[in-house]
Parts: C-alpha cells; sequence; structure tokens
C-alpha cells in the first residue's frame, strides 16, 4: 500500500542542508482496547540522542533547525513530563531494562571495568519471542570489560558503533586505539569483531545514519524489526562539518551555540534519511518510533568540560545534576499509518502523564503483544504506558525516582537522591548537585530576527496547562490560543503545512494542532482550490503586509525569562522541596510551608532506597592492551566473567 506520507527527498549526501520530511496525519483507530487488533508486530526504532537539552530542538527553541523531528513530533506526541537520569550510562541502562539505576546498579557513568550486570535482560532478548530481529547502532557505554557485555551478546544481532562514553566524532580513537567497530552475528566476539578503520576521517553521525539506513535495506520487511539507534551527537566534543554549522550564519551569535546547531541539524538530516530507507522498504507505515534524550543538555558551568551548546531553559541546573535540567528529557512518540497506534484525536497533543526511560521496555513488550516481560525475570520498575499515550487514560507513575547525582558533593547519607509525585510535588534528601543555577537561557533578542510582539491574552502563561512557560501554541494546547484575536495583517515566509480551509477561524484551529506553530495567517486573496491558510514557525515584521484580504493571529513569541541569579546556598536541613507544575524552575522552596508532603514524599524516598541493589560480576581483569591488527590497535575487552 502507498506510504501514508510522502518523502520529498532521496537520501542528502554529506554536508548537505538539509533533509525535508511531509509527513501526513491521517491514521486509523480501529481497536476496541488501547493496543487492540493491530495485526503483525510493528518495526520499532529507539532513536536516543546524547546531551540533548530541553530547549535544542526546532520546536521548542525556534532557533536551530530541525525539519524531520520537528514534523514528527507534531505529528505523533510530545512527553511533557517524562524524566531520564542525569548522566548517559544510566539511562541508557534503565531504557534497555526497564529498571531504576538503584535497582541495576548502573548508578554514574561507566569507565574501567565498569558494566551492566549480566543477569540484567535488555529490550531485544525480551521481545525475541515476538519474531523481532534486533541491531544495534552508535554508541554503548553499558560496559565492555568482556565481551559478554557487548552488544551482540545481549540479544542484538549485529552492532556498528562504539563502546566507550565519548570519543572525537572523526577519528573514532584511531590515533591511539580504535573504538569503533562492526560486529554481524549474534555473540560476534574477539574473531568476529572488526575495527573500522574506513571510519577515521568520517563524521560519526553520517556514519551511523548510514549504517542505520542499511540495515533497514537489507532487513526482510515480513519480519519485526527492533533497532537501536544511539547517535553520539551531540556530545561533546563540539565538532561538524562547516556546512552544517554555517547555515546558522546571521542567525546564531554565540559560536559555540552555531557549532551546536550544527551538530543537532545534521542528527536531524540523519533521521530523515532513515525513515526514507524505511519507506523505500515499505516498512515506515508499519513503524512506531521512539525519539529520547538520554539526560538534559550540558550547559557552560556543567562538570568535566561536557558544555557544547545545550540550553535547558527554563529548567534549572543541567546534565550530571537532578534539578529538572539534568533529568527532564526532551522526547515525542511517532507512529505509522498501518500500526493503529495513535489515534488522529491525539495527533499532535501533548502527553501530561509522567512518564520515566525505565517505561520504553514493557511499552514495547505490549506493542509487541508480549505479556511475559513484567512477569519474567528480574521486578520491572518500568510500566506500560499504552494507555496515556495512545488513548489518553489516566495511569503513568505515582511516583518517579530521581537517582543520584555525579561530579558533587553529596549532604545527604549515604547520597542525595530525589523523589517526585504526579502532581509535581518533588523532594530533594540533600541538594540537587552541579550545575545548580539557571545559566542556561534563550539568546538574546539581537541574535535572532525580529519578531512581532505578542500583546494578546495568547501570551499569557496557564502554569498548569501550559507550566514551562513557553507559547501555547508551541505546547500544541488547543485551549491556549483565542482565535477571535487577530490583525488585517499577512506574514510572508516560514511556513508550516499550508492548507485550504474555509475561514480564519478554521486556520486558526490548523495551527492550534501543530507542535511548533508560533501563529497563522488567512488569505481570503487565494482562489479556490490554492492553499488559503499558512500556520507559521515565525512571525518576522520585515515579512508583515497588512492589506485587504488578509487575517492573521496566535501565540506569536514565548515570555521573556528572567535574568539568571545565583542558586541559594544547599539546604541546613538536608530537604528541599518544589513543586515543578507551578515552578519548574525550581526556584522557590517550599519545605516548611508544607512539612505534610515532605513526610510524605520521604517515607517514598526512603522506601526506595531500601531496595538498593549493590550485587556485581565477578571478573577478572588483565592490562588493557587492545588488539593489534596490520591497521592499526583496536580496542577490545580484557577481562574474563568469574574469578580465577
Amino acid at each position: 500500500s502507498p506510504s501514508r506520507f510522502h518523502l520529498e527527498h532521496t537520501r542528502a549526501p554529506r554536508c548537505r542542508m538539509m533533509s525535508t520530511l511531509s509527513f501526513g496525519v491521517v491514521m486509523v483507530w480501529l481497536a476496541a482496547t488501547v493496543l487492540g487488533d493491530q495485526g503483525s508486530p510493528p518495526h520499532i526504532l529507539l532513536i536516543v540522542s546524547d546531551d540533548l537539552g530541553w530547549d535544542d530542538l526546532g520546536f521548542r527553541s525556534h532557533q536551530i533547525k530541525t525539519p524531520t523531528l520537528d514534523r514528527m513530533a507534531s505529528e505523533g506526541r510530545v512527553l511533557n513530563h517524562y524524566y531520564v537520569q542525569d548522566v548517559c550510562s544510566p539511562s541508557r541502562a534503565t531504557f534497555q531494562t526497564g529498571r531504576y539505576p538503584l535497582h541495576n546498579t548502573v548508578n554514574d557513568w561507566l569507565r574501567g571495568d565498569g558494566v551492566l550486570p549480566l543477569n540484567e535482560t535488555l529490550i531485544p532478548a525480551k521481545i525475541k519471542s515476538a519474531g523481532y530481529v534486533s541491531h544495534a547502532v552508535g554508541k554503548w557505554h553499558l560496559g565492555y570489560a568482556a565481551w559478554e557485555y557487548t552488544p551482540t551478546f545481549r540479544g542484538y544481532e549485529s552492532f556498528y558503533g562504539f563502546y566507550s562514553g565519548g570519543q572525537d566524532y572523526f577519528t573514532h580513537g584511531g590515533t591511539s586505539a580504535l573504538d569503533f567497530h562492526l560486529e554481524v552475528g549474534e555473540r560476534c566476539g574477539i574473531n568476529c569483531s572488526v575495527g573500522q578503520f574506513d571510519a577515521v576521517g568520517a563524521y560519526s553521525t553520517t556514519l551511523f545514519s548510514a549504517r542505520a539506513e542499511t540495515v533497514v535495506t537489507q532487513h526482510d520487511a515480513t519480519t519485526p524489526l527492533f533497532l537501536y539507534l544511539a547517535y553520539q551527537a551531540v556530545h561533546a566534543p563540539r565538532e561538524v562539518p562547516s556546512a552544517y554549522s554555517d547555515a546558522y550564519n546571521g542567525i546564531i551569535a554565540d559560536p559555540d551555540r552555531k557549532k551546536f546547531a550544527g551538530m543537532v541539524s545534521c542528527m536531524d538530516e540523519g533521521v530523515g534519511n532513515v525513515t526514507a530507507a524505511l519507506n523505500a522498504k515499505g516498512m515506515l507505515d508499519n513503524t512506531f518510533i521512539i525519539f529520547t534524550t538520554d539526560n538534559g543538555g550540558p550547559v557552560p558551568d556543567t562538570p568535566g568540560g561536557d558544555y557544547v551548546g545545550s540550553r535547558n531553559w527554563p529548567l534549572r541546573g543541567g546534565k550530571h545534576s537532578i534539578w529538572e535540567g539534568g533529568t527532564r528529557g526532551t522526547a515525542f512518540i511517532w507512529a505509522g499509518a498501518n500500526t493503529n497506534l495513535i489515534p488522529s484525536n491525539l495527533v499532535g497533543q501533548p502527553v501530561e502523564t509522567l512518564m520515566h526511560g525505565c517505561d520504553w521496555l514493557p511499552t514495547i513488550c505490549a506493542i509487541a503483544k508480549i505479556d511475559s516481560c513484567a512477569n519474567s525475570g528480574l521486578p520491572l520498575d518500568g510500566i506500560d504506558e499504552s494507555g496515556p499515550l495512545f488513548a489518553n487514560t489516566t495511569g503513568g507513575h505515582a511516583h518517579v525516582l530521581y537517582g543520584q547525582h555525579d561530579d558533587a558533593v553529596n549532604l545527604f547519607a549515604p547520597y542525595d537522591d530525589g523523589v517526585r509525585d504526579a502532581a509535581g510535588w518533588k523532594l530533594i534528601q540533600g541538594w540537587g548537585g552541579k550545575p545548580s543555577d539557571w545559566s542556561s537561557s534563550p539568546p538574546n533578542a539581537s541574535m535572532t530576527p525580529s519578531v512581532r510582539t505578542c500583546t494578546t491574552r495568547n501570551c499569557d502563561v496557564d502554569v498548569m496547562l501550559n507550566p514551562f512557560g513557553l507559547s501555547p501554541a508551541a505546547l500544541a494546547l488547543p485551549h491556549g490560543m483565542n482565535c477571535s484575536t487577530t490583525q488585517p495583517c499577512c506574514y510572508v515566509e516560514n511556513d508550516m503545512n499550508p492548507s485550504r480551509v474555509a475561514g480564519p477561524a478554521d486556520c486558526c484551529a490548523v495551527c492550534q494542532k501543530l507542535l511548533g506553530c508560533v501563529g497563522w495567517v488567512f488569505n481570503a486573496n487565494e482562489p479556490a482550490p490554492r492553499t488559503n491558510c499558512f500556520p507559521k514557525s515565525k512571525m518576522e515584521t520585515r515579512n508583515q503586509q497588512c492589506r485587504a484580504g488578509c487575517t492573521s493571529g496566535g501565540a506569536l513569541s514565548p515570555p521573556s525569562p528572567p535574568s539568571p541569579s545565583p542558586p541559594p546556598p544547599p539546604p541546613s536541613n538536608g530537604t528541599l522541596l518544589f513543586n515543578v507544575v507551578t515552578d519548574p524552575s525550581e526556584r522557590n522552596e517550599v519545605s516548611a510551608a508544607n512539612p505534610d508532603v515532605v513526610a510524605r514524599l520521604t517515607l517514598v524516598l526512603e522506601a526506595f532506597r531500601a531496595t538498593a541493589n549493590t550485587a556485581s560480576d565477578p571478573l577478572t581483569c588483565g592490562p588493557q592492551k587492545g588488539k593489534v591488527t596490520p591497521q592499526g590497535t583496536v580496542v577490545v575487552p580484557w577481562c574474563t566473567v568469574g574469578k580465577v
């Protein structure tokens, strides 16, 4: 059957800006229950972006060009209250096991002989019984001290990428020891793994996208595919081919942010190429896609030199901390028409349910129609979120656990930690770690083109329904835009999905449902059958044309942020309380005024602490020498499982 949307591009060559997908929104809801009669299990694509901040994609920042991801988000559902861990390995372990770091033992980023224990069962092993063939591409960072911890020993049938937590995007460690591998076949191992010296000099984002395309092209479309695509982007170092960063000349003044924007755009292009490959193979209409960051973005004062240019505004802190800027994750879902997962009335509507990265495994199992995931193996912390995601039913977590911060002194014995409930109450025992301030603020207005000032009630922030202080349209809240407040002007350029409608109110309704739409223009001068409704991603004063027949309106710019201020000193009593729905920036500490909430959440957090697991696998390790080949040295495991 024909694809439900038309792809307007073929695979983009390296350094060409920018892939564009034109997604449709036609979906059929045939199920009597949430997952009902789906037919064959869908293909599943789990995309992880490394160190992506809250305000780094186009639909939130309106600064960085991410047309593919913006369109997917608008055709899917953005998760507004979704949490990840504060650094990479704990989040990746949580995604793969459905278990908090407290239980899978990966409480910090892995280094040396640190590993995810072998008694933990990963997504590919869980869904294999449903016929899924699984492939991993990109960054692993779940341990490689022994071969048993590498991807093809943990359920994946191939792996292309690197084992460690970070590397140069072009050399891949090849100047000393190459950490870039192709492993084909289960339990690939020492005599099967091939160091990819041909990759030296090529940009990893492009390489990972190309490998994902190859996996899709070579896959039997009648067999369900699980593809784990874990980009290195946009982790440090700050590197990208100049064609991507040059696209922001005159748009972004800050050189760090400009290069970072190029890194994000290159990833966006790659995702477009992968979805194009799925479409060409006839698989996209039956594919479910998850896009998630692994933690919040590093900011200028993030420990460890991780800062590249990301931004978490208006959230506090960033990577390495358990403030909202380090743990509230950018994420969305998208589903092809034949999956029958997201009904048309929910397309573009945000998910307000409290969710966590540990939910992906049980949710994927439910989509794959595997009942045994929660009933076999180690107990899961994640829950099946099919109801909230696909039917807007109640559900989600009563509480989520933040886990430990790193790179900062703990003020609570044995370590600082936090918990949040569905109403937004967040308790921290100790301190949230570093960074702890609000340095991640939006760019100065002089860095971006002049945008029409919003003076209507559309700019009002409803703190309960729009807690992040963004324009209501940017969060796709239908009740947030006043369609009766208009002006007799048209604005050219920056169109999003033009269409033909009956009148201005209908055009406003189109904008309400389009994520990232900040305003709209209805031009009555356009004769049928030409389009007359033009949703806008930006409305610039230089493009304003006021004349008869033109009507425009909408919420056109986010409110100005408060000026950054120094964070308060650490608490003397070891307990902090915020409500991150009404105060997402965590500026107002309210424990003294809410002792009952403190008492209730203290019991919850202490109950979590009591279940901590400290077991580890026994390893016998020699010196880490690498494997010497005619082309150079390749990083390989250096330990064996067990004591000798």
